[in-house]
């Protein structure tokens, strides 16, 4: 639900603000008639159904199964009726909470049961597990959907440092709406060491408790309103956490740990806990980041919370026994805020007269205690050049932008190669006064600085907050007029990879980019397999196979996918790449293929691919990227530092490189002979190692797209831009001495790989875009001068 357009478009020219200047506009949504009457929902913790060991590196996998069910929820317990009809993980919002050990990976079987029949949308699925280094083709590729009636296994490694992740919707064009169906849930990696060398509460305890927020929209009758036609953002008038509008919690004079997850499909927090009745501010301490805990306390008496963010805060409540606690927030940035309690209120605290009982993870906490060192996890190169900037903008009559491209166009969708293991520095930066929250992908990264896009404009932030540097993100916050520097280190897999913004309006109508991980071709460790295709057609959605078999799960599944070896030991990966990127000449890789939209940068990359003649011209600092079918090799010219691969020869046209002895041999490894004699494709016996069993293959080999396209909604495509990844696969499936330029979907929809779209650009968008701004001018028209003025002002910005 929007805004009434007058409205908003003097709101877009600063006709309308409040005393922060922010808008605030009537809520639209019920009023609760019994504010703090609904105790706090705990979701439950999710239990696994079957655990299997793998033989070689006795990693422990558990597998669950999770359920996309339509249901019904009072959120206006007064309001007559059945309440909001959603749709959820096993039927609930949030979904249930995972608990997983570091170090156990786990299979997560998603099933689409949202059927109109069920009572639900019909709408199709893609999870992302938020805050995971998952191969690609878990990642929740976007085009990667699950439509109702099918399931698809999701394998994660869950082996990064113990944080506080989360699992949502990630489906191209359908993430705000199932959002705001109620499509999350909290995923927590612990670390029973680390907790208790750290005193902290512990995991699942009842001093540990994940609070979830959102913000949406209803109708009268209390219902989730309809937001499909939404365009701009789904601020909402009535916050949410764990699914309920202003509930409270009893808690009892001690630390508990809070992990605070927006989870809103467009709003933004700034929180603050105040003590009922006084001008009092309890300090938040704040633990954890995104990426887990963090090097140092850092004390605040707010916080700002942007979508996808996730912090983990100690507050002490035993200095207020028998007094009550608030979360308010405030409107910030250029969101639009609404009237009433429902809008600025999160959770009451009661805090009881009932004894302490339990003092573990009682630690006393403040400002500036050191808490784990990261020193070895963040990246190290932090004074380098930035290497690529991405401008987050809207323009009159195109939808949201990164660097004026939209996801929708496939053949421009891979905004930048990093080879793998490199370090590389990235500015994000607004255009107009939005903010937006960006997310990327598969990578931790450190946030460098804050400053302002255009200096002689007054709105934004300037410099790091404390609890941003202390720790490591996924999310970095872009407020209006504000220019953002992060580094990151892009390990430790290779693959495509989408970084994005994550206001879920702004990222479905196109504020969506991919990343190339490139693979190298002379890297001597030995992956087992080739995962770096989002959509391998091996992990595809398959119709649901019904109520999973133990027995078949733990004798077949698991095993199959422990076959993979996908998750390895990464510190050893990282060893490897250290040590690959060391014997370079200059030691350090820098990026190949860029696009950007500043207006500064003049010089050109151009990026050819063997399986298409599709040429793309793209802005950078004079790189020549040559992309093969499975990965990129790159010679770089930069002004301080020339890599080149001496491992590597050119004939003709043609890299060679040195003979292989571990399947990584043939034309999509730089023409790599086989060491042992072995043709190519099935290098060495290596293909044998990449087979999976014809059971577990028949859950996890791809429908043909036929089968699919019914499924597909709001999508005018179901894949992705050039990886030159899965002829690679194919080719090692299939044991195919000469690789193909494109691979046909079999007769019987085997575990080869196909590509049927993704050298193309996507048919119809072009259309979709004229009609979008057709629309939108024939409202202009229906306006007087004034307010068309304001229209064309707000498209604008």
């Amino acid at each position: 639900m929007r805004p009434t357009l007058p409205v908003l478009l003097s709101a877009a020219l600063g006709l309308i603000r409040g005393s922060n200047g922010q808008t605030i506009l009537d809520r639209t949504s019920p009023s609760l008639a019994n504010p703090f009457s609904v105790p706090l929902p705990i979701p439950a913790v999710k239990q696994a159904i079957a655990t299997y060991t793998d033989p070689d590196t006795s990693t422990v996998i558990d597998f669950y199964e999770v359920k996309l069910t339509p249901f019904t929820k009072k959120i206006f317990p007064d309001i007559a009726g059945t309440g909001a009809k959603l749709v959820g993980y096993d039927g609930t919002e949030p979904g249930p909470t995972f608990l997983v050990r570091k170090g156990t990976e786990t299979v997560v079987r998603v099933v689409n049961q949202n059927t109109v029949a069920a009572g639900g949308n019909g709408r199709s699925s893609a999870v992302h597990l938020h805050g995971s280094y998952s191969r690609a083709p878990f990642d929740g590729w976007a085009m990667d959907l699950i439509p109702t009636g099918y399931s698809k296994d999701y394998y994660y490694p869950n082996k990064q440092s113990a944080r506080t992740l989360w699992y949502h919707d990630h489906a191209s064009r359908l993430t705000a709406v199932n959002t705001v169906s109620g499509q999350y849930g909290q995923y927590i990696v612990y670390d029973p060491a680390q907790e208790a060398a750290l005193d902290l509460p512990r995991s699942g305890s009842p001093y540990d408790i994940p609070l979830s927020i959102s913000s949406r929209f209803f109708t009268a009758s209390g219902d989730i309103t309809d937001e499909s036609a939404e365009r701009t953002s789904i601020y909402g008038d009535t916050i949410t956490v764990n699914g309920a509008a202003m509930p409270f919690l009893r808690v009892v004079g001690r630390r508990y740990k809070f992990r605070v997850l927006n989870a809103a499909p467009s709003k933004s927090f700034k929180v603050k806990l105040t003590v009922d009745g006084t001008t009092t501010v309890v300090p938040l301490l704040i633990v954890g980041s995104d990426s887990g805990i963090m090097e140092r306390v850092v004390a605040t008496n707010d916080l700002y919370l942007a979508m996808a963010e996730r912090w983990e805060i100690i507050i002490d409540f035993s200095q207020h026994v028998g007094k009550n606690l608030t979360f308010t927030t405030e409107h910030i940035f250029a969101d639009i805020g609404y009237t009433g309690p429902e809008a600025t209120t999160l959770l009451k605290f009661i805090v009881t007269n009932d004894a302490v009982t339990d003092t573990t993870g009682n630690r006393a906490f403040a400002d500036g205690d050191s808490l784990v060192d990261l020193s070895l996890e963040r990246p190290t190169q932090l004074t380098k050049p930035v290497d690529q900037t991405f401008v987050f903008a809207r323009r009159i009559g195109r939808p949201w932008t990164i660097n004026d491209k939209v996801f929708d166009d496939a053949e421009s969708r891979v905004l930048r190669n990093v080879p793998r293991g490199t370090e590389e520095k990235w500015q994000l930066e607004t255009a107009g006064g939005w903010s937006h929250p960006i997310h990327i992908h598969l990578v931790d990264f450190q946030v460098i600085s804050r400053t302002l896009t255009n200096p002689n404009q007054a709105l934004g932030r300037v410099g790091v907050l404390p609890y941003e540097s202390a720790g490591l993100k996924d999310v970095v916050t872009l407020g209006e007029n504000e220019r953002v520097v992060v580094v990151a280190r892009y390990a430790p897999w290779d693959g495509v990879y989408m970084f994005h913004c994550h206001n879920n309006v702004h990222e479905d109508n196109d504020m969506m980019a991919a990343f190339n991980v490139t693979a190298l071709p002379d890297f001597g460790y030995p992956d087992t397999t080739i995962l770096a295709d989002p959509m391998d057609s091996r992990f595809r959605a398959i119709p649901y196979p019904g109520p999973p078999n133990v027995g078949q799960i733990t004798s077949t599944v698991l095993p199959g996918f422990a076959r993979l070896k996908a998750y390895g030991n990464v510190a050893e990966v990282n060893r490897h790449l250290d040590e690959y990127w060391a014997s370079k000449t200059g030691a350090v890789a820098s990026s190949t293929t860029t696009t950007t939209s500043t207006t500064s940068t003049t010089s050109s990359t151009t990026s050819t691919t063997s399986t298409t003649s599709t040429t793309s011209t793209t802005s950078t600092t004079s790189t020549t990227s040559t992309t093969s079918t499975t990965s990129t090799t790159s010679t770089t010219s930069t002004t301080a530092t020339t890599l080149t691969t001496s491992t590597t020869s050119s004939v003709g046209s043609v890299t060679t490189a040195r003979p292989r002895s571990d399947g990584r041999c043939g034309p999509q490894f730089a023409n790599a002979p086989c060491e042992q004699g072995g043709p190519w494709g099935n290098c060495c016996n290596g293909a044998e190692t990449l087979l999976l069993t014809a059971p577990v293959a028949q859950h996890l080999h791809p429908q043909p797209p036929e089968a699919m396209e019914d499924a597909v909604e709001n999508s005018e495509e179901q894949d992705v831009t050039p990886t030159g990844h899965s002829e690679d696969a194919a080719a090692h499936m299939d044991g195919a001495e000469d690789l193909p330029t494109t691979v046909p979907w079999p007769a019987d929809a085997n575990l080869a790989v196909a590509l049927p779209h993704r050298f193309r650009r996507t048919e119809g968008v072009e259309q979709a875009l004229a009609e979008r701004f057709a629309q939108d001018l024939n409202v202009v028209a229906s306006m007087d001068g004034v307010e068309q003025l304001a229209s064309i002002a707000h498209r604008l910005i």
